[in-house]
This record gives structure tokens, C-alpha cells and sequence, in this order.
């Protein structure tokens, strides 16, 4: 076989595995996700059962029915492992474009861990506005009143997915640096 199909053999091999991993750590944020909106109604059903559940229904009617809303999101699955599906994409496509124009080295790799938790944030705020603005034209179930509920939905997924992603993209996508450098110096 030639030396370069097995280059290329080789890389499309290191794509599928990266690809495999990347799709193991969606299932588990969906995991994350179901487990985390099953637990929230569970405390959402003992809550509304004690005097100050009453309380806040009568006080903050608006806040109740937007809190209404979120757990009337089932079958809970289905909505786990839509979010994580959307956000394992999302943290992908960024992951590789960050890669290709090396800001993953000038921005994302100086930072210490807690910090690189700021760029998860980060992106739960824009993938929820392009949800809150988009999504519903391309059949995303979750319709909420509020953007910050898109947030606190997301958030989950997003963090598990942005330390995966962000190890995986080296492999898959090289950077523009490296390309300039290996084409210049052939020359």
C-alpha cells in the first residue's frame, strides 16, 4: 500500500475513534441531563407539596408557570438526549473551528481548569440564544418562555462536553499554524 493511503487510513481510523469517544461522553451527558431534570421534578413535586410551595404559587404566579414549564418537558429522556445531542454538536463544530484558527492554543489551553469551565458558560449563553431565536424553525421540542432556562438546561451537557471535545479536535482538525508551517517548509 502506499505511504500516503496509509497516512490517510490512519487519520480517518484516529477521526472514528475520537468520533466514537466524543459520542460515549454525549450519551453520558444525556445521562447527566435526565438524571439531573428526574431528581429536579422529584424536589419540584415535595416542594409543591409543603406550605411554602403554596406560598410561592400564590406570590410568584409568572415564576411558577415558567418553572411549570420546564418539567412539563417529558418524557424527560427524549429531552436529555436532545440537549445533549445539540450540545455535543454545538461544542464539536466550535471545538474545530477553535482548533483551525488556532484559538484553542492562544485562548483556551493557558487557562487552568476552573477557568476553562468560563468557556462552557460561555457557550450555554450562545447556543441558548441561537436555540431561543432558531431552534424551533428546525423542530428543537424544549419551548421555553425564558433564555436563562435554556441556560441552566444546557449547562450540563455543555460542561461535559467542552473538555472532550476540546482534547479531541487536535485529531481530528490540524491547525492553520501547523499547515503553514509544513507547506513553507517543503518549500
Amino acid at each position: 500500500m502506499h505511504p500516503a493511503m496509509l497516512g490517510i487510513t490512519q487519520y480517518l481510523k484516529d477521526v472514528a475513534e475520537e468520533l466514537l469517544k466524543l459520542l460515549f461522553v454525549a450519551l453520558s451527558a444525556a445521562g447527566v441531563n435526565c438524571v439531573l431534570l428526574y431528581g429536579s421534578w422529584y424536589f419540584w413535586q415535595v416542594f409543591l407539596s409543603t406550605h411554602s410551595g403554596d406560598m410561592f404559587e400564590k406570590l410568584h404566579p409568572e415564576r411558577f408557570d415558567q418553572l411549570k414549564s420546564i418539567f412539563s418537558l417529558e418524557p424527560y429522556w427524549e429531552t436529555a438526549l436532545q440537549l445533549a445531542g445539540i450540545s455535543a454538536l454545538f461544542m464539536l463544530v466550535v471545538a474545530l473551528i477553535c482548533q483551525f484558527i488556532y484559538i484553542r492554543h492562544l485562548l483556551y489551553m493557558p487557562l487552568w481548569g476552573v477557568l476553562k469551565i468560563s468557556w462552557a458558560i460561555g457557550l450555554s449563553f450562545a447556543l441558548a440564544w441561537l436555540i431561543q431565536h432558531y431552534g424551533f424553525d428546525y423542530g428543537f421540542k424544549p419551548h421555553l418562555s425564558d433564555y436563562l432556562y435554556y441556560v441552566a438546561l444546557l449547562l450540563p451537557s455543555m460542561a461535559c462536553m467542552l473538555f472532550p471535545s476540546m482534547k479531541s479536535a487536535p485529531r481530528i482538525v490540524p491547525d492553520v499554524v501547523s499547515l503553514f508551517v509544513s507547506i513553507t517548509s517543503r518549500f
